[in-house]
């Protein structure tokens, strides 16, 4: 027995203007300063260090605000907290705003609107009612010594599924877990079952971070009677005619440019390749046509091409 299954893909696709989204805490950074919450409901409190909070907010995606009250820290999502006083470094009160950023290098004190004055637009992953995963966007603006807390768009998915931003779209994506291996033609028929459009392709690292991830919590709690040491997740992607095999490589048959892809959303998606693949140009006979990400007991992973 082949020791990974197959798993569908699949995902929902909403219109929308203009978004972003990221579920990667990397994609935030903590700005610590001095201020008192002053509108608020019912923040979580938790009796850790100021520290240990900022750093617990940082990677919760419901996270907006810290405060801290030693010998305790109070947590705020945004529905609790509306307003926060400005306040010198003599109070010795200490907030900390989680934002979205994906600049590699901290705000200057001086540079950012969220410690000088002005707005900046963030964004949360809060339970709609408690139940349902939603993108929610959020203005934060300092004005007269006051940060304001204000929502904007938001939007919802099923219950299973997480919201991601692709250009025009949020899509709202799930992996769907099978009870035996499946073929590539299984799992597109899978998909039509949900009313999909199809197999997903990874339109990015994080979207290939969050599958690693999601597999990885599979694989820890499998039943003791499966020995399942790799997941695969079939995904966009069908060998190109003209890059088989015997088509030696060159700038039109070079790695990814050996698919097409019918994902309209990821025309170019971005992925690591397993070590050494794709080798579909050195096999005879041709038979590595279809992509599928594989990810192992240890967090390796990565892009292969198989039958």
């Amino acid at each position: 027995m082949t020791d990974y299954i197959h798993f569908a893909i699949l995902f929902l696709i909403v219109t929308v203007e203009k978004l972003n989204s990221s579920l990667d805490p990397n994609d935030y950074k903590m700005i610590v300063t001095y201020g008192k919450p002053s509108i608020y409901t019912s923040p979580t409190i938790y009796s850790i260090s100021f520290e240990e909070c900022v750093q617990k907010c940082w990677m919760d995606e419901t996270c907006v605000l810290v405060y801290d009250t030693f010998p305790t820290c109070q947590m705020f999502v945004l529905e609790n907290i509306t307003t926060v006083q400005k306040l010198n470094s003599s109070s010795n009160s200490r907030i900390a705003f989680r934002i979205y950023s994906t600049s590699e290098e901290c705000p200057s004190i001086t540079g950012t609107p969220v410690l000088v004055g002005g707005t900046i637009v963030s964004r949360t992953y809060p339970l709609l009612g408690g139940i349902f995963p939603t993108y929610q966007e959020f203005n934060l603006t300092l004005k007269s010594n006051v940060w304001t807390f204000q929502s904007s768009v938001f939007y919802s998915c099923y219950v299973g599924y997480i919201p991601l931003k692709r250009d025009k779209y949020v899509m709202c994506m799930n992996v769907i877990q099978t009870e035996t291996c499946i073929n590539r033609t299984q799992a597109v028929s899978g998909c039509a079952e949900y009313n999909s459009v199809g197999l997903m392709g990874i339109a990015n690292l994080e979207e290939s971070r969050y599958i690693r991830n999601f597999a990885m919590g599979l694989i820890s709690k499998q039943p003791v009677n499966n020995t399942y040491t790799s997941l695969g997740f079939w995904m966009d992607g069908i060998r190109k005619p003209t890059c088989k095999y015997p088509q030696p490589k060159s700038i039109s048959c070079n790695g990814t440019n050996e698919f097409a892809y019918s994902d309209v959303s990821a025309p170019n998606p971005t992925f690591q390749w397993a070590p050494r693949q794709p080798d579909g140009l050195l096999n005879n006979p041709p038979d590595s046509n279809c992509l599928y990400l594989k990810v192992d007991q240890n967090g390796n992973s990565g892009v292969d091409d198989a039958p």
